[in-house]
């Protein structure tokens, strides 16, 4: 059997065993451990701070391309309608222009058929009263003054004029 001194013994070196390998482990195995998890925690820690910065970067890029897309936008839209009141102003200069010409291409027009008419007239009067005075001395058989009988003529169509 076993004594109590060899289990007092065997006791005792059991328990410097144990501090023996705590102090092994602890220096040899935790203290590298700690190490590594400090090392890695303030690593994530360190990834996260970093992903935090580029999201809060991210969205500050993407609220600024926003707001040059609605400026782009505002400035297309103003452009896009100063381009159409330039349109229509072109548009009314050139139909009042076209207008204006065709008011004085309708005046010319009715003058030159005004002086058309006035001509058409003074040659049908002419040859009218030739016709006239030819025929005058037919019936009459004798020759008439013809410019004595123009006056008559003229004085006669004046009147047929005024009627």
């Amino acid at each position: 059997m076993i004594d109590a001194k060899t289990a007092v013994e065997s006791i005792i070196l059991n328990i410097a065993n144990i501090v023996i390998m705590f102090l092994i482990v602890r220096f040899l195995v935790y203290k590298p451990v700690k190490k590594f998890l400090t090392a890695r925690r303030e690593s994530v820690e360190k990834s996260i701070a970093e992903a935090e910065e580029n999201r809060k970067l991210a969205e500050e890029a993407k609220a600024e391309a926003e707001a040059a897309r609605t400026s782009a936008a505002e400035e297309a839209q103003a452009e896009k309608t100063r381009i159409l009141d330039a349109a229509a102003a072109d548009a009314d200069r050139i139909v009042a222009e076209a207008n204006s010409q065709a008011d004085v291409i309708r005046d010319e027009a009715v003058a030159e058929a005004a002086h058309s008419s006035d001509r058409i007239m003074d040659d049908m009067r002419e040859h009218i009263a030739d016709i006239a005075v030819d025929l005058a001395g037919e019936i009459i058989g004798r020759e008439i003054d013809k410019e004595g009988s123009r006056e008559l003529i003229d004085g006669f169509f004046d009147k047929v004029s005024e009627k």
